[in-house]
């Protein structure tokens, strides 16, 4: 079911959205950490950036021929996956180089993010951010070095695919 949570994955991400439920990964465990500046203001403290630095770390500890070898080893299963989702698995490349445009194209933004927290979730003060996709919001939620690193990764391995 990996092969099939993957690919559902990578074609949510297409459309800068994450799923709910299916992930192909297990979730990170921790909260989010937090200085509340003001009654239902905060600004997420630097810290909660490094809940994602084993992630990156490990995308990171492979190389580039490396990851094109994996790829192209599990690229008929995902394929035939992608067809059961109802689309030309034959295009499943295209919607992997579009899923790393959409992650290189994400913005840094510059810290310090502030937040609000109207109900049980935070959400980004600047509804600048807040109004973008979903991924966008994950991938600022990385921190700038955690983002520069995954683009600069998937930059790396983005001609050869």
């Amino acid at each position: 079911e990996i092969i099939r949570k993957a690919v559902t994955f990578i074609e949510n991400l297409t459309r800068g959205e994450i799923p709910q439920s299916g992930l192909p990964y297990k979730a990170i465990g921790s909260e989010i950490i937090v200085t509340e500046i003001d009654r239902n203001f905060y600004q997420m403290e630097e810290a909660s950036f490094t809940r994602f630095d084993r992630i990156v770390d490990a995308l990171n500890g492979f190389d580039g021929p490396e990851l094109i070898a994996f790829y192209r080893l599990f690229s008929p299963l995902m394929r035939r996956a992608y067809s059961e989702l109802g689309y030309d698995g034959d295009a499943f490349d295209a919607a992997v180089l579009d899923a790393i445009s959409r992650i290189v194209a994400v913005n840094v933004e510059e810290l310090p993010l502030q937040l609000v927290k109207p109900s049980v979730m935070y959400l980004y003060a600047d509804s600048r951010i807040e109004d973008l996709p979903d991924l966008d919001k994950l991938l600022i939620r990385l921190g700038p070095k955690n983002l520069l690193r995954l683009q600069s990764k998937l930059k790396s391995i983005e001609g050869r695919l």
